[in-house]
């Protein structure tokens, strides 16, 4: 039901800045600090074009 996807991204724009690096900091907080993402894994495909 896609007419039901819109109300949950029904935020205020200017807490969605503060939201995400929320959400980043609770995620790094729970992984070690030694970790690194591959560039290979972390970049998709299409933005190599």
């Amino acid at each position: 039901d896609l007419a039901g996807i819109p109300r949950y991204f029904h935020l205020d724009h200017a807490e969605i800045p503060s939201l995400i690096m929320q959400a980043l900091e609770q995620a790094t907080s729970h992984l070690p600090r030694n970790v690194n993402p591959s560039p290979t894994v972390s970049t998709p495909p299409y933005n190599n074009k």
